[in-house]
């Protein structure tokens, strides 16, 4: 990069343009990849270092009618001009998952905040790719699904359950049920 000025603009946008995030973990019940947020720090750290550029990362817990929500807010800020700007992420902090303390599960929605954050300030794209749809010759049972669908302990993990879900799974009646199901429980809670 030459001495010149950079508009901080223009120093996100160069990021937003060069960063590459692989999808480096592995979803064993989806049998699809994807990235963390540990993922993507990985991968910003050079650019930030380029361009002259640093991150500030803070977590707040903010309630909203019943619902609880990690919220991590991510600002860029500019070396050079002590511009800056920043993004929330949030999350539902659920209040148990099966096989989690609350420990646990404090931080993997803290993570899952702060993915979101990274992913809108940086323009990560989230959209399902051919690695993500495809499973490899896998194949998924019923069974394990509406398992999954009945241990899911916020609408929002319900969600990702289902967007992730083989056309043909989502479309069998058991499965349908266990989601209506399982919706109106986490609803009703």
């Amino acid at each position: 990069m030459s001495k010149e000025t950079i508009s901080f603009i223009k120093k996100l946008q160069g990021i937003q343009c060069n960063l590459r995030a692989p999808k480096g973990q592995k979803n064993k019940f989806g049998n699809y990849d994807y990235r963390s947020a540990e993922d993507i720090l990985g991968a910003i750290k050079p650019l930030l270092a380029e361009y002259n550029l640093a991150i500030l990362i803070t977590d707040r817990i903010e309630m909203r009618g019943d619902f609880m929500f990690n919220v991590s807010k991510v600002t860029l800020l500019d070396c050079d001009t002590n511009q800056e700007t920043h993004v929330e992420g949030w999350a539902m902090h659920s209040e148990s998952k099966k096989g989690m303390d609350s420990a646990q599960i404090s931080g993997s929605t803290a993570s899952y905040s702060l993915k979101r954050g990274l992913g809108n300030l940086f323009a990560i794209d989230n959209e399902k790719d051919a690695d993500a749809t495809n499973n490899h010759g896998v194949k998924v049972s019923p069974s394990s699904v509406v398992e999954e669908i009945v241990n899911a302990t916020s609408i929002q993990q319900l969600a990702t359950i289902w967007k992730l879900l083989p056309k043909e799974i989502a479309a069998m009646p058991q499965v349908i049920a266990a989601k209506d199901t399982q919706k109106q429980k986490l609803e009703n809670k």
